[in-house]
């Protein structure tokens, strides 16, 4: 496999698989690790199930590095220290697996290369060196984004079909398209739905980002957020996509504004 660190600027430093470097282990990449709720019952010898959470992911590189010189060790040193600097704030672990597929990890080092002499043969210019990275969302992702699209039709019924190839639920980015008024989007099956009252013109858009952490709605092109209480029903929830085949259903007082429901595969391990 190849890894790769791509800082929050964008930078791409390969971390190993070239003529001077490798990847001698790694760890932290499988199933996501777990937290579970449970809560003692009176006079009962057992706990009620209440639920689990996903842990942060930590990750662990074990790279081996061996440069043709002192010099290209030292240069080698610095790219390093700048490409992984924390104070740029997240970034991504790349990793291309064996069979071509990219998956990626938003993460932030938690400890850089500390190049100790011990790491480094006596009768040689290799250097032995650990990388760890923290993960807040554990899941690593395919970059590749899926959509769907359709257009709102008035009050008739319109299903945007959403097929989520990832192992956990994935967190769309909605984007509706003037001119439409007071839209809704369900969620068939699952009952819940994002219903706005609020007449969108032609030439604007609402951006409905259903991120954990995020969940916002903006109107573009000024970008401005929406108030959420004032658009959006009570009963609204900005909803994810379970793992396998799901249906956004479109409809609307009037209008015929597009609607795209963009989204990634997110996967408990490589």
């Amino acid at each position: 496999m190849d890894f790769y660190w791509i800082d929050a600027n964008g930078n791409s430093t390969q971390l190993g698989q070239t003529n001077t470097s490798k990847i001698k282990a790694y760890s932290g990449l499988g199933f996501a690790s777990l937290d579970f709720w449970l809560q003692p019952l009176a006079f009962e010898h057992q706990q009620a199930w209440l639920g689990f959470q996903y842990r942060p992911r930590l990750v662990q590189l074990g790279i081996w590095d061996v440069q043709a010189s002192a010099t290209a060790a030292e240069t080698r040193r610095q790219t390093l220290y700048t490409a992984l600097n924390a104070d740029l704030g997240e970034g991504t672990l790349k990793v291309i697996l064996d069979n071509g597929n990219d998956r990626r990890l938003a993460c932030r080092v938690a400890a850089g290369p500390d190049f100790a002499s011990e790491d480094r043969p006596a009768w040689g210019k290799g250097q032995f060196y650990i990388l760890r990275l923290i993960a807040r969302d554990p899941f690593l992702y395919d970059p590749s984004q899926k959509s769907g699209s359709d257009s709102f039709n008035g009050a008739t019924p319109v299903d945007i079909a959403c097929t989520n190839s990832g192992h956990v639920t994935s967190y769309p980015t909605i984007t509706i398209a003037g001119a439409v008024t007071n839209p809704k989007l369900e969620l068939v099956g699952e009952n819940e739905d994002i219903t706005l009252t609020y007449a969108l013109t032609a030439g604007h858009e609402i951006v409905i980002d259903c991120t954990p952490g995020t969940k916002t709605i903006t109107y573009d092109p000024e970008g401005a957020n929406l108030n959420f209480a004032q658009y959006a029903s009570k009963a609204s929830v900005l909803f994810g996509l379970r793992s396998g085949s799901n249906t956004v259903r479109l409809t609307a007082t009037s209008g015929t504004g597009l609607c795209t429901v963009a989204y990634y595969a997110r996967f408990l391990g490589i």
